[in-house]
């Protein structure tokens, strides 16, 4: 329910992101990562693991890094050489121009506050930073390669974002003066808009998910956009503010190398007419819920509207809530607040709107279930003051925790729901298992045993130096692996539990 029109207005230059400066770059060719032996390993090697390294004070002039070992390491004698830090400074300024109307107007080359990140794809190097009313920004990275740049203006809004891959800051970098151009318009019109409900437009870049400034959908529903260039594929994402009622739509677009004039996006978001939906949280005695729970609905399946809607409200002290809904089918999540003394559970349900008025009458809350286990050392023993942790998986991802007692027994009262389990051992011996615990069912009585791994070993080291007392943290994915400190030599011992 969108049409797409390329529109012929006056010719909008091309211009490249500049950007002044020596010593960084931006050359995918001959990018390198280090593997865990010191040696280079490339981008497109198989990262079967990462390490994210956290400096102690003791090293305080450390910034935290990733290391990636592919499975081709020796994994019992790692070498993790830390990087120096460098200083990038610089200015960000823009040309600001009105994007889709018949008659060019003059524009001003003017200075941009932004926000300015530099990160490594899938690793803790990096900082975030704004940029000051002029444009000057200054951040600290560990020196490398591979990194993404992305600069998201906040002031003034009318100037294209930019996104730089695969650069370079392998020393000190001169200053960079960072010109964000004209970039090219991105416009059209909310053909069905009421100026009564407010709503943003918003690029997104598909390919690395770095999104642009939420600029206002005008009263008359047309909204105007920068693409920066070279980016063909994008996507607009238009929501509505303030709790106003219209659906989030994201239309992938691809800008052409013709396009430098323009793109056009004209958008039907189909039938807006509200439903009001009301009901009561209540406990298993039907005792109405006084606590501020969260009630989310989030659609499935609109009627008759594009796009997708997610509604926010709560409950009041007599368990009563009202949502205002478009027409469709949606889930419905209730998510008590949690503390030690709860006695509630989340729940969620379908629910179908089709009607003007929409009554759901008593909505309950499951009891707490009690579940209890045993775990063994590798040794077949009692594995006593072992911290297992569950983490329901569709609600909030509230993590409840409990220790085995000197028989190795443990119990806890938890929400009869999916939950990811996690055994954190106490000794080196064993390794980190994590796995899937369901307890919508009737069983709830378990017996686990510890395993101990494949062992993961070596050094932290920065300038020949050692780097004692670092938190490691080992992921395959977003899979944790272990957890630790370097001891005062830098060196780490670890199980882990790789799973193929």
């Amino acid at each position: 329910m969108h049409s797409l029109k390329r529109t012929w207005t006056y010719l909008w230059l091309i211009a490249l992101p500049m950007l002044g400066g020596a010593d960084y770059g931006l050359d995918a060719s001959s990018e390198e990562q280090y593997n865990g032996s010191g040696s280079p390993m490339d981008s497109s090697d198989y990262r079967l693991l990462r390490l994210d390294i956290t400096p102690s004070n003791a090293t305080e002039d450390i910034l935290p890094q990733s290391f990636w070992i592919n499975e081709d390491s020796d994994w019992q004698n790692l070498d993790l050489d830390l990087q120096t830090s460098t200083i990038i400074e610089g200015n960000i300024s823009g040309y600001t121009i009105y994007p889709y109307i018949d008659v060019a107007i003059p524009g001003e080359q003017v200075p941009v506050e932004a926000q300015v990140q530099i990160q490594l794809p899938n690793g803790i190097n990096g900082a975030i930073v704004n940029s000051d009313v002029d444009g000057n920004f200054t951040l600290a990275v560990p020196k490398g390669s591979n990194y993404q740049m992305s600069i998201t203006p906040l002031s003034p809004q009318n100037v294209p974002y930019s996104v730089l891959e695969d650069m370079r800051f392998e020393s000190d970098p001169a200053p960079m003066d960072i010109d964000l151009g004209e970039g090219i318009p991105i416009y059209g019109r909310i053909l069905d808009h009421d100026n009564a409900r407010t709503a943003t437009a918003q690029l997104i870049d598909t390919h690395t998910g770095i999104k642009g400034p939420q600029v206002d959908v005008a009263d008359n529903g047309y909204f105007q956009l920068r693409a920066p260039q070279l980016r063909s594929d994008l996507t607009v994402r238009v929501q509505g503010t303030n709790n106003a009622l219209l659906p989030t739509v994201d239309i992938p677009i691809r800008v052409e190398e013709n396009d430098t004039d323009g793109f056009r996006l004209d958008i039907e978001l189909g039938n807006l007419d509200v439903s009001t939906v009301f009901g009561r949280i209540v406990n298993l005695e039907q005792i109405a819920y006084a606590d501020r729970s969260t009630i989310i609905f989030e659609s499935i399946e609109l009627a008759d509207t594009e796009g997708k809607v997610r509604v926010e409200t709560n409950n009041d002290l007599n368990g009563n809530f009202t949502v205002h809904l478009l027409d469709g089918l949606y889930k419905m999540t209730v998510i008590p607040p949690y503390s030690e003394n709860s006695i509630v559970s989340p729940t969620s349900l379908d629910v179908i709107v089709d009607a003007d008025h929409l009554g759901l009458g008593d909505i309950i809350l499951p009891d707490l279930v009690t579940v209890t286990g045993s775990l063994l050392d590798t040794d077949g023993l009692p594995s006593i003051d072992t911290t297992i942790q569950f983490k329901d998986v569709n609600y909030a991802n509230t993590i409840h925790s409990t220790q085995t007692d000197q028989t190795g027994r443990f119990s806890i009262k938890l929400p009869p729901v999916l939950m990811t389990t996690t055994i954190l051992p106490n000794t080196a011996t064993s390794a980190i298992q994590n796995f899937t615990t369901d307890l919508r069912g009737e069983v709830r009585q378990f017996d686990w045993t510890l395993q101990t791994g494949q062992p993961l070993s070596g050094v932290a080291s920065y300038e020949g130096f050692a780097v004692p007392f670092a938190l490691i943290e080992v992921f395959q994915g977003e899979q944790k692996l272990a957890t630790g400190l370097t001891g005062q030599n830098g060196d780490f011992n670890f199980q882990i539990q790789v799973a193929e």
